[in-house]
């Protein structure tokens, strides 16, 4: 996971919002995990009977949960309902900056970095096995309709948690 903080604000949602959430739960509802982990190919993760009543539970009180406001530094809380408005306001700002700058430097190009309108969604981590296992998925929307979403389990080695089983995401 990410350690250190970039300069800008980072915008996330309060909550996940609705269709993320299904498609959580229906990528977690087998006892048996399959995804990838890198160049090593196909892995699979079985979860015992207790881990996976322990992710059923988290799963149902999924979209009752409520991110509190700057939860990580360089970060502000926005509400899932305002999301679409917000996107639009940082574009109209993006676009405008960008307009002026292109009347004094024709080499100026779109932009996609976080600084320009991306809202981040996640889900609240899930901890299994002594808490050396977290699954935890992410949503990023960029500018307009489109982003990339991803869903992972995290393995907790040399003292830090690293990405180990891709289990669903992409862009769209």
């Amino acid at each position: 996971m990410r350690l250190e903080q970039p300069a800008h604000t980072i915008y996330y949602t309060d909550q996940l919002h609705s269709e993320w959430i299904s498609g959580i739960k229906d990528r977690l509802k087998s006892q048996r995990l399959v995804g990838y982990t890198g160049f090593a190919g196909r892995k699979e993760l079985y979860l015992t009977k207790d881990e996976k009543k322990h992710i059923d539970s988290c799963l149902v009180n999924l979209s009752a949960h409520l991110w509190e406001d700057s939860l990580f530094g360089n970060s502000k809380r926005i509400s899932k309902d305002s999301m679409w408005g917000h996107i639009r306001k940082r574009r109209e700002i993006y676009e405008k900056a960008r307009s002026a700058a292109r009347q004094f430097d024709t080499t100026v190009t779109m932009d996609n970095t976080i600084e320009q309108a991306n809202v981040f969604q996640f889900s609240p981590p899930i901890f299994i096995r002594n808490n050396s296992i977290c699954i935890v998925s992410f949503v990023r929307l960029c500018g307009s309709e489109c982003g990339v979403h991803e869903l992972t389990v995290y393995r907790f080695q040399n003292g830090q948690y690293e990405r180990w089983l891709f289990l669903d995401g992409g862009a769209f």
